[in-house]
Parts: C-alpha cells; sequence; structure tokens
C-alpha cells in the first residue's frame, strides 16, 4: 500500500491497519515527512518533481504561509529503487492528486493496483487542472471510477459543479473484475 497523503484519519487508518494484518508492510508519509511511529509506516516522501531535487511545500490553509523544503521523488522513482510492487494507493494530497499520479504512472500501468483517492474541484483549482483529468487519465489505463454508498460500488463518470461525492475508489477493469463484480 503506497499512502503520499498519511493523514491520519478514518479512511486512512482503516485501510493501512487493514493492508498491515494481512501483508506486513506499507509506506507513507505526511507532508513534513512524519513517520506515524503508531502504525509502523516506513517513511515514503511523495510530490511530483520533475525537476528532481527538493520541492517547496506551502501550508495552504493558514493565514501565515509556512514553506517547507524537503527532497522529494515521484512514485515511479520510489518503486524502482526499491523494487516495490503496489497492489493499493491512498492518496489525500490536497488538489495536488493528478501530480502524484502522473508521477506513479508507469508503477500504476504495471501494477494496476487498487487506488482511492479524495478529489474535490477547490484543491486541484489550486494546482490548474480540472478533476476529470484524473478520471480521464485513469479511464485511459483501463480504469473504472466508482463512489461507495451503502458498501456498494457505484459507477462515477465525470465530474460537474453539482457532484458531492469527494471520495472515489478507480479499479482496473480487467484485473480487478471480480471485486467490481462482488461489490456493485
Amino acid at each position: 500500500m503506497t499512502n503520499p497523503s498519511a493523514n491520519r484519519g478514518e479512511w486512512s487508518e482503516l485501510y493501512a491497519i487493514g493492508y498491515l494484518m494481512t501483508r506486513g508492510g506499507g509506506h507513507a508519509a505526511d507532508e513534513l515527512t512524519h513517520r506515524d511511529e503508531s502504525i509502523f509506516y516506513k517513511v515514503l516522501q511523495l510530490v511530483d518533481n520533475p525537476s528532481g531535487g527538493s520541492e517547496t511545500v506551502y501550508r495552504l490553509h493558514e493565514e501565515d504561509v509556512e514553506v517547507f523544503q524537503c527532497k522529494v521523488i515521484t512514485l515511479d522513482e520510489f518503486t524502482s529503487q526499491n523494487k516495490v510492487t503496489v497492489d493499493f494507493i491512498k492518496c489525500d494530497v490536497e488538489g495536488a492528486e493528478l501530480l502524484v499520479f502522473k508521477g506513479g504512472l508507469n508503477t500504476i500501468k504495471r501494477d494496476k493496483p487498487i487506488i482511492f483517492s479524495e478529489i474535490l474541484r477547490k484543491w486541484s483549482a489550486m494546482f490548474n487542472y480540472h478533476p476529470n483529468e484524473i478520471f480521464d487519465l485513469f479511464k485511459s489505463e483501463g480504469y473504472l471510477a466508482f463512489t461507495v454508498k451503502t458498501n456498494v460500488l457505484l459507477p462515477f463518470c465525470r465530474m460537474d459543479e453539482s457532484t458531492v461525492e469527494t471520495n472515489f475508489f478507480f479499479l482496473h477493469a480487467e484485473k480487478h473484475r471480480d471485486l467490481i463484480l462482488k461489490w456493485s
């Protein structure tokens, strides 16, 4: 499991604990790359950084903006360097989701992991893209998008101004066919 955001919340802890119980390992970090000792994560610094080196991370929700410098690598770089196979990605990076997915596209193509992501128009706008670019990217790779209601996967196609859902699963149509049939 790979979790670029590593927020301590109901979704991340549920999936992290489930994964760690069944597989025995995972990789995650928050924006400051603090290790979450309570779940025994290995630290992964993951922000799109095509130029290499370090990336500036801004705390956008505060009046006084704090700037942090940290060394970052893409998901593709991390999986290549560490010979990691990815079967689940949980991504909630306050609008930078498209950057994360583009930085992990080779890994996503190779491993076809289940992907769970929070996607909001207001956050993606700060990174100058529309959330439908994420849906289009995954569709081009053979993925289907879903929301969840009362333990049932509901197909999802396009986000518009009336969309209230913010949490989405992306399942590969072929690799995850049995899961899609079971939970639809």
